[in-house]
Order: structure tokens, then C-alpha cells, then sequence
């Protein structure tokens, strides 16, 4: 319900060329990362990378190589929308904004894709 009620707000601020807003959360709370204003764009940016290793690296390569690979997606996905959210919390530059607003919107409907492939996938 929250990820529908988030990509609903931000697919409506996207429309309307609204900053989405002033702190960015990933997809679920629980993966550890924020965006802020009050944290340094440099040190968003190597935690965003740190975080996306470090999930890409607790991988196990078991079984089904479309498993693997949605599972490395998914990981490689939550990263781009870490530094999308960062850059938009850090810039006012329209060109770039909205840029990362669309990476946002894709590798959000992207995530939600492969979060429901890899219930099929084992």
C-alpha cells in the first residue's frame, strides 16, 4: 500500500513539475536509505554505491540464472533511484531534475516489475 500510495504522489508531482519533495525515501524503509538536504550530495552519493555493493555482494549464486539476474537487477535498480532521489533533494537544476524524476518513475515501476517476477522465479 505504501509503495502505491508513493508512486501515486510522485507520479502526480512528476506531472505537475513539482519537486517531489524535500527528504526522498527509497521504496521501503526498511532498505536504509534517505535522501536529505541536510546530508552532503558527495556522501549520499557513496552511500547510495556502498549500499547497492554491498546488496549486489549478499547475493546468492543459487539457484535459477533468471533468479540471479533479477535479483542483481533489483539491487543495481534500488541504487539508481538512491541517486536519483539524492541529486533531487540537492539540485535545482531543471534539465538534471528532471532527468532523475524520470529515472525515478521508471526504475520504480521497474522494481515493483521484478519484485513480482521473483515470486515466480526460484
Amino acid at each position: 500500500m505504501t509503495k502505491i500510495i508513493f508512486l501515486f504522489i510522485f507520479n502526480l508531482c512528476f506531472s505537475l513539475n513539482i519537486m517531489a519533495c524535500t527528504k526522498c525515501i527509497e521504496l521501503d524503509a526498511n532498505q536504509g536509505f534517505i535522501a536529505s538536504s541536510s546530508i552532503p550530495f558527495s556522501k549520499l552519493m557513496e552511500d547510495s554505491m556502498h549500499l547497492m555493493d554491498s546488496r549486489m555482494n549478499k547475493i546468492e549464486y543459487k539457484g535459477s540464472n533468471e533468479k540471479i539476474f533479477l535479483e542483481m537487477m533489483l539491487a543495481h535498480h534500488q541504487g539508481a533511484l538512491n541517486m536519483a532521489h539524492s541529486l533531487l533533494v540537492h539540485s535545482k537544476d531543471k534539465q538534471i531534475t528532471n532527468f532523475a524524476r524520470s529515472i525515478i518513475s521508471s526504475q520504480f515501476n521497474e522494481v515493483l516489475y521484478i519484485q513480482t517476477l521473483l515470486k515466480t522465479y526460484k
